[in-house]
């Protein structure tokens, strides 16, 4: 075999081995080519990414909804516990208040009618004098 005869045929198998990578990658030879497989999963990923990010969009506002819900009922427990309180303070203070009122009232009743009595004793003693 002479130097010529091998490059020739050195370009033949180089040739025959491009054909086949081309058959190969772009037109499948024979089932869907490598180009197609390719995009077909470039486009099932950006499906899988869209419908995650739509997954991941609804379970925060679904989150942030039940945080807020959470919250709403926290406050509204403290307000109630805060309203009890300050109705138990007003109670007390009402109570005592009135309990001082019937005492002062007692106490000017008393004296007043020691006062009348002692009025009356005066009356009395100026008259017989």
């Amino acid at each position: 075999m002479d130097h010529g005869e091998c490059s020739s045929h050195a370009i033949e198998k180089l040739r025959q081995d491009l054909n086949y990578l081309y058959k190969t990658v772009y037109q499948g030879n024979g089932t869907p080519s490598l180009v197609t497989q390719v995009a077909k999963l470039d486009h099932r990923i950006d499906t899988i990414e869209n419908k995650l990010d739509d997954n991941f969009e609804s379970i925060e506002l679904e989150m942030s909804l039940k945080f807020k819900n959470i919250t709403d009922v926290v406050n509204e427990k403290f307000n109630y516990i805060s309203y009890q309180i300050s109705n138990e303070f007003e109670k007390k203070r009402n109570e005592s208040s009135s309990r001082w009122n019937f005492k002062t009232t007692t106490v000017a009743a008393g004296i007043a009618g020691f006062c009348s009595v002692l009025a009356i004793l005066t009356t009395e003693l100026l008259k017989r004098l």
